[in-house]
């Protein structure tokens, strides 16, 4: 790129003075190439599935894109997930078709979204601070050096293992912060994909999703939760069995299901487990 200051006319000719490659002179306006000027690009809709998180409070929703006539504000739904299905870009702008935290469809300027949203609380403590506190206990944390053997973490293991910094830019440990107070409205579809291969939780996609917004509670957590409660769907507990005589029937015609090892208690966890399931009505995969 040339950027010209000044100008000339010699003759014909116009020469221009400026700078290219951090070398000043004239050049002949002839040897130079106008910009082309980039066009407003507009695609149609197309299906794109991601759930956002709604970063601007002082934004808006559309019931259709690139219009000012029928606009509201995201105040309310600021920090909240966005479940988006459809992108479209118009003039430029990429637009994402989705739905609301309250289940309204709507239109959202891609500006208003962020894929994640990392909140950090002040504790007025430095990172040291609360290190030394944790490595100065009589109980000291413990480490896996070698694999089955714990030991005593010393200071730098235990300012490591709690630095927010970098843990929040681990794409798994990350998770550990997850906010487990409200669902993602990830699809049913989504998690059915997901569910694909694990055992008795095989298609429990609905079910999932319909606990996470009866309770308010994350349906990552409480897929991962029954994934390792049931290892993978497989065991008994989630399969089912009844509870008579006080004996475990696997064959049974009626069988309860826990899949979240509620009062599973380790002396016999499969008949405490299944005693709690059946008292409770548990007699099928979803309603577990």
């Amino acid at each position: 790129t040339f950027n010209a200051a000044k100008q000339v006319s010699v003759g014909k000719d116009v020469y221009l003075y400026g700078t290219i490659n951090n070398r000043t002179g004239w050049v002949n306006a002839k040897d130079l190439t106008a910009p082309t000027a980039v066009k407003p690009t507009t695609s149609a809709a197309k299906d794109y599935n991601y759930t956002y998180v709604i970063k601007n409070g002082n934004g808006y929703y559309y019931v259709t894109p690139n219009s000012d006539t029928a606009k509201y504000s995201l105040k309310a739904f600021n920090e909240q997930p966005f479940s988006v299905v459809k992108e479209q870009v118009i003039n430029g702008q990429t637009w994402y078709y989705g739905k609301l935290s309250n289940g309204k469809l709507a239109w959202i300027k891609s500006t208003d979204l962020a894929k994640e949203l990392i909140k950090y609380n002040q504790t007025g403590m430095t990172l040291n601070q609360v290190a030394q506190i944790q490595a100065g206990l009589q109980y000291k944390p413990q480490v896996q050096r070698v694999p089955g053997k714990w030991t005593d973490a010393n200071f730098n293991d235990v300012k490591h293992a709690m630095d927010t910094k970098r843990l929040a830019q681990d794409p798994a440990l990350k998770y550990q912060f997850l906010r487990l107070d409200q669902p993602q409205n990830i699809s049913i579809d989504k998690i059915n994909q997901f569910l694909k291969g694990k055992g008795v939780l095989e298609n429990q996609g609905a079910a999932f999703n319909k606990a996470a917004q009866m309770y308010g509670i994350n349906e990552v957590y409480l897929i991962s939760h029954a994934l390792l409660e049931t290892g993978n769907g497989t065991s008994q507990l989630a399969k089912g069995a009844d509870v008579v005589n006080n004996k475990v029937v696997t064959n049974s015609n009626t069988k309860y299901h826990n899949v979240f090892g509620i009062a599973a208690y380790d002396n016999d966890p499969l008949r405490e487990g299944i005693k709690y399931a059946k008292q409770a009505g548990w007699d099928t995969v979803s309603k577990a």
